[in-house]
């Protein structure tokens, strides 16, 4: 900030004259200080003018020798004081004295030079800070004063409303006199003597910090919570002359100073180490992180994607990159970078993840004695819209290959895992359908490594025993990271970390999770329907995650972060139905109602609404029951299954 004049304090209002005893009756014979001592006479009390201050004045007019009119701010002798006499001179010719400043010069040094700390004695009446503030500083008026720290700011110092060739020895910074906006005042010592400035006392040492200039922090901001930032400066000299730790650098814009080296003010970031060739991105960027995964060949490498799309040759994929660079908006560019994504998530996702799969088959009318058998689906015969199921050795000697439709066949036993912790507990496959909804299940995933652990081991071992000086939960058993804090905002920032680096290295998990974050606004991250459908397709392309395609498949048919499909949102919903998602399977049934992206097929709607019903979904019994008459089409109609050769 730039140093500020202070408002004249030398002026006096006009309402208090009555109260005020100059020193000097009007006649008197005085001498004035103009940088050198003139002779004059006093021609008029409380004078004013009209570029005063309203209702302000000063307390003599005064005629000089010459001729020449001036005014007197102040009624001290520093400013104007009764004429001497020479010495034998009687009444003769009165000497100017020189006035007492140290001017800067080789003959006469200034003791202190610009930004040199010092310490000052202010007046019995000057508080710094106050509207009042710190008046001139003089070795002939600090009786009864005190000792302040400050800071020189400018040698041979003068203001603009001073006479002419008035100069004071120095200007100023007292600690903590400054404007309510922060700019310090420039306050005038008049006299270089080391009766009112002194050099300041030598501080001892400060202890090494805990932290070192650039290493990522967050400071407590009472109310506002945790703030994350960087430590741009330690031991800073704050306003107030006080030495400070810290300042910080904040991620949101400004900084703060920290007063107390402790954890209560200050304290460590968790960092989240990235792996070779994966930085930290941009929460605002959550498509092109997305993007930017696919084009590096890293999930290819991993998990063995067919070459398509953004996972093709490298021709293929500098040719798309091309067309991205050369968008002419920003929001063109992501809307492409999303297509892109999601147009390989279509081509490297399974139309028909059953094939190779180990299935039950159910629900058959016309061939009911295959209900509850069991087989390997083999391939998708597209001409007979079937499965071929190689059917295993039944008790009663059925087996052979046999055409089922998709709607009677079901993974042969739901996705299961075991607690690791335990070893006790079955749990859902968080990767696979929601039987009862989108989301529920009885598996809780560590947000650090991705285990799938029942909810009393996480609750005995990751959210118990925490350390409340610490305000930090225990590490996590298996990658031993910390699972959490205390504290919501340190928190969330936390999980965000986590997420962003196990969805970048490629876990379906951690990209189904920051999906839904992006979604929902959860963890510290922007609402962003665009970032949440290009993770999800990443997931369910990664990972087959089954959840995340009815996410997929909901997007593309509401038309969130991308114009509505209803024959793309068929498609996604085809492959969760298949796998049993619930979501899906009234999705699809209700597709086949409508006609919406495939064509009106009642009977389709029938098999998939009614399979949905008998999995206990309301939404698929209510509409069921509002299909027109069946025309004699059953589940499973005409007979459900045949030979490949029939």
């Amino acid at each position: 900030p730039t140093p500020a004049a202070r408002p004249s304090s030398m002026s006096m209002r006009l309402a208090d004259k009555d109260t005020v005893q100059l020193r000097f009756p009007v006649g008197t014979r005085v001498e004035c200080n103009c940088g050198v001592w003139k002779a004059g006479t006093i021609v008029r009390h409380f004078y004013t003018q009209r570029d005063f201050d309203d209702d302000k004045c000063v307390p003599y007019q005064v005629r000089l020798d010459d001729g020449k009119l001036i005014f007197a701010p102040n009624d001290e002798d520093s400013v104007v004081r009764l004429l001497e006499q020479q010495p034998g001179g009687g009444g003769g010719r009165r000497r100017a004295k020189k006035a007492p400043v140290l001017p800067q010069g080789a003959n006469e040094p200034s003791r202190f030079k610009v930004g040199d700390k010092v310490e000052v004695k202010i007046s019995r009446n000057s508080e710094p800070g106050s509207p009042r503030g710190v008046e001139m500083i003089s070795a002939y008026s600090i009786a009864g004063g005190r000792w302040v720290p400050a800071k020189v700011a400018a040698l041979r110092y003068a203001q603009d409303d001073w006479c002419p060739g008035f100069y004071c020895a120095y200007a100023v910074h007292v600690h903590g006199d400054m404007t309510p906006d922060g700019i310090q005042y420039a306050t005038p010592v008049r006299e270089d003597d080391e009766r009112c400035i002194r050099a300041a006392p030598v501080a001892p040492p400060p202890p090494p910090p805990r932290f070192e200039v650039g290493r990522r922090v967050e400071c407590n901001g009472g109310q506002l919570g945790w703030r994350a930032g960087v430590v741009c400066e330690v031991w800073p000299e704050a306003p107030s002359g006080v030495r400070m730790p810290y300042r910080v650098e904040l991620d949101g814009g400004g900084t703060a100073l920290i007063p107390h080296d402790e954890d209560l003010g200050i304290r460590a970031v968790h960092v989240v180490e990235w792996g070779a060739g994966h930085e930290a991105w941009d929460d605002a960027k959550g498509v092109e992180a997305a993007y930017d995964l696919l084009t590096a060949g890293a999930l290819r490498d991993k998990r063995a994607l067919p070459r398509v799309g953004l996972c093709g040759d490298a021709a293929a994929v500098d040719a798309l990159g091309d067309a991205v660079a050369a968008c002419p908006s920003e929001a063109r560019r992501v809307a492409l970078m999303l297509e892109q994504v999601l147009a390989t998530a279509e081509e490297a996702t399974p139309r028909h993840p059953l094939v190779g799969r180990r299935v039950r088959v159910h629900g058959l009318s016309g061939s009911a004695e295959l209900n509850g058998q069991r087989g390997t689906a083999v391939r998708y015969a597209p001409e007979r819209d079937r499965y071929e199921v190689r059917l295993d050795d039944g008790q009663d000697g059925k087996s052979g290959t046999v055409g089922v439709r998709d709607v009677n066949l079901s993974p042969e036993e739901d996705p299961m895992v075991t607690c690791p912790i335990c070893m006790d507990v079955r749990l859902t496959d968080p990767l696979g359908p929601a039987r009862k909804g989108p989301g529920e299940g009885s598996a809780t995933v560590t947000l650090c490594c991705g285990k799938v652990v029942c909810k009393e081991c996480h609750d005995k071992y990751m959210l118990g025993g925490m350390d409340r000086e610490a305000q930090t939960f225990p590490p996590c058993p298996f990658c031993r990271e910390p699972t959490g804090y205390m504290d919501e905002h340190a928190d969330k920032r936390l999980e965000r970390d986590l997420l962003k680096r196990r969805a970048t290295h490629g876990d379906p998990l951690a990209m189904y999770n920051l999906s839904g974050s992006f979604d929902k606004g959860h963890h510290g991250l922007p609402v962003d329907y665009q970032a949440s459908l290009a993770w999800a397709a990443l997931a369910a392309m990664v990972g087959g995650h089954v959840r995340a395609m009815n996410n997929v498949g909901f997007a593309l048919k509401e038309g969130e972060g991308i114009p509505a499909d209803a024959r793309r949102a068929a498609r996604w919903f085809a492959r969760g139905a298949v796998l049993g998602h619930i979501s899906c399977v009234w999705a699809l049934g209700k597709a086949y109602a409508d006609g919406a992206g495939v064509a009106r097929d009642f009977a389709a709607a029938r098999r998939w609404l009614k399979r949905g019903k008998l999995m206990g979904d309301s939404p698929c019994a209510v509409d069921l029951s509002r299909l027109p008459a069946p025309h004699g089409e059953e589940l499973g109609g005409g007979g459900g299954a045949s030979s490949p050769g029939s």
